[in-house]
């Protein structure tokens, strides 16, 4: 059994044709996050958390940004993204969304405002621990 949170082995196939078959909402995104771009913070694109793939995510600050297509109007669907929602919110992640007609129409706006969740999230999560960083470490932080 595997114990990792982050990035489990099974899901890196799923990871990989993610981010090989972006949509073009996730790459232009991907654009302003990636390279430290956003304030500084490192995002990562098509992480594993727990049993799920989420588009974007900061380390350092437990924020997740995720793109909702066409896909997540879809009864069913809606009902496995609230069971997800619900598990990476158990976990103390902060969940942002957009639509991809935000990310086509709305740039300037969708990127301030996830600045002002990177700088919000800073002033309220504690630094991780070495190794956490990297995705690998899957337990809790200690307060301080």
């Amino acid at each position: 059994m595997e114990n990792r949170v982050h990035n489990k082995k099974k899901l890196k196939s799923v990871r990989q044709n993610l981010r090989n078959e972006a949509t073009k909402a996730e790459r232009t995104l991907w654009k302003h996050l990636r390279g430290k771009q956003m304030g500084g913070y490192k995002f990562r694109r098509q992480h594993g958390i727990g049993n799920y793939v989420v588009d974007f995510y900061c380390p350092e600050l437990k924020l997740i940004i995720e793109l909702d297509g066409w896909v997540h109007g879809d009864k069913e669907q809606r009902k496995k993204y609230v069971i997800r929602q619900k598990y990476l919110e158990s976990q103390e992640f902060c969940v942002i969304r957009y639509t991809n007609a935000q990310i086509k129409y709305e740039m300037k706006s969708v990127l301030a405002n996830i600045w002002h969740f990177c700088e919000e999230r800073s002033k309220h999560v504690l630094p991780l621990r070495k190794g956490e960083s990297e995705g690998v470490d899957t337990k809790k932080q200690e307060r301080r």
